[in-house]
């Protein structure tokens, strides 16, 4: 759908998320890495625009020469002048999710060489959410532009995808539909996920090796075979050996089974740990090294035994517990802690982390405060801290006040960007005893329009002036930490 341009300065912005939408429903992997980088273009784009504009068109709290300089300053400095300058607009986003994805933008675009690829479920967000922003502060819909345009298809067409010979086969890593169309090609339709299967060759290559079919992989000139002509002979050969036979097994096949009392059978937390972190099997093997789909999916399925060299990796990359994962048994995920006596041992434990950026997370109603470092894309070290921020209900060991807020400084001196995160009671506890990853909990992330760390360290409430805290937080909580902060710090 083509959207509605009424002013000249709503045309770069809607053009470059146009551009990203039309990329991510291409679907390949190279579509979705460039959907991703001009998606975030756009976005940032859309908010130097929305500060550039004239006071005639939009009504701003704060001044031209702010919003100026905020708009030439770093992707920080723009998303707190964007928040500054309309509160109101910016309550209804979560200005957080804006620098979780700029910050994968940037893992992209440095590193490159090494990401692959980009998570489906990362990018349909950020798309939502570019959508979102582009409505609310320059009032272009492209709402529509989210979903997949319908494909055209003509009789022509329909007529290709005509079946003219098909056979079923029940494999170590599913059950399947080998069709042969009338067009010739060859396609194979996963049962157990309604999914084809692309490219096709490698497929009929695993069906050739599992079930040792009679079956040439070369002409009788030497060259191998094109797919459609592998097909043809996979799909009569199946069905020679299938015409007297109910359960599709054909005698003397190499079908993988299970064994119950394997040491290592782990497919389903392997499986568990995959969803936790928002990939695809195909994006999650590619991680991992593993060339094959399908000998991937015959892991998770429990088909085939994980290694411990395929378990370690699985670790590596997720940060799971790799005892879990062998086992099943203690935490999903280890958890760190820190005890601030002397705050210089956890700040040396938290710098040996080696972590590319910090989160702190902060539960909604309890106020427990955890910190997460994240450690590699996918990889998250939960810390706890054993402060809760209701300091008004403590009885004792009040010493560790001025320490935290000490401890939260030199965290921001040496971690600018560190981000906050606000959970739910019950996420922020899964989180910190280990039960869920980072990822999983940070959907759950609840909407504020501040800077969380920044603002704890605003004792003096330096920015009262653009927002109030009781505002920002929902309640009083905010002011309350402030006092106890500045009470304890004076008894030093």
């Amino acid at each position: 759908m083509t959207p509605i341009i009424q002013h000249p300065w709503q045309e770069g912005p809607t053009e470059l998320i146009e551009f990203a939408l039309e990329r991510m429903h291409k679907g390949s992997d190279f579509d979705r890495r460039l959907a991703f980088l001009i998606l975030d273009v756009g976005v940032e784009t859309l908010f130097k625009t929305f500060l550039n504009l004239s006071e005639s068109v939009m009504q701003f709290h704060t001044k031209r020469g702010e919003r100026l300089t905020a708009s030439e300053g770093n992707f920080h400095e723009l998303l707190r002048g964007v928040q500054n300058a309309h509160p109101k607009k910016a309550l209804n986003f979560t200005f957080a999710h804006i620098e979780h994805y700029h910050d994968l933008r940037n893992t992209l675009y440095h590193e490159g060489n090494r990401v692959t690829s980009v998570r489906t479920s990362d990018l349909e967000r950020y798309a939502k959410l570019a959508v979102g922003l582009l409505h609310e502060y320059l009032e272009v819909d492209l709402l529509e532009n989210l979903n997949a345009p319908v494909p055209q298809i003509g009789v022509d067409h329909e007529d290709d995808l005509t079946i003219i010979d098909t056979v079923e086969v029940k494999l170590s890593f599913g059950r399947y539909r080998i069709d042969r169309l009338k067009s010739h090609a060859i396609r194979a339709l996963c049962l157990d996920t309604n999914i084809f299967e692309t490219p096709v060759k490698p497929f009929l290559r695993a069906v050739v090796a599992e079930l040792t079919l009679p079956v040439e992989f070369a002409s009788k000139s030497g060259t191998e075979k094109n797919t459609q002509i592998l097909g043809k002979d996979v799909i009569n050969t199946l069905k020679a050996h299938f015409q007297q036979s109910s359960t599709n097994q054909i005698p003397g096949s190499r079908v993988n089974k299970i064994d119950e009392h394997q040491y290592f059978d782990a497919g389903n937390r392997i499986k568990l740990v995959r969803d936790e972190i928002g990939l695809k099997p195909s994006e999650f093997k590619e991680l991992l090294g593993i060339q094959s789909e399908f000998e991937y999916q015959a892991i998770e399925n429990q088909k085939q035994e994980a290694s411990s060299d395929l378990l370690k990796k699985v670790s590596d990359v997720s940060g799971v517990n790799l005892e879990w994962l062998k086992h099943g048994t203690g935490d999903q995920y280890n958890i760190g802690a820190i005890h601030f006596n002397p705050i210089e041992n956890d700040l040396k434990y938290c710098e040996n982390l080696k972590p590319q950026e910090y989160f702190l997370i902060i539960s909604e109603n309890s106020l427990q405060v955890g910190i997460v470092a994240q450690r590699s894309q996918y990889n998250f070290q939960t810390i706890k801290t054993g402060v809760s921020l209701d300091f008004w209900d403590w009885v004792e060991a009040h010493w560790v006040i001025p320490a935290f807020y000490r401890f939260l400084s030199q965290l921001s001196d040496s971690w600018h960007d560190t981000r906050g995160i606000i959970l739910p009671d019950q996420i922020g506890q899964d989180l910190l005893e280990g039960n869920i990853h980072f990822l999983t909990a940070q959907v759950n992330a609840q909407p504020y329009g501040g800077d969380l760390l920044y603002d704890l360290l605003d004792i003096d409430e330096t920015r009262g002036g653009v927002l109030s805290y009781p505002t920002i937080y929902e309640g009083n909580w905010m002011p309350k930490v402030h006092e106890y902060f500045k009470k304890y710090l004076k008894e030093l």
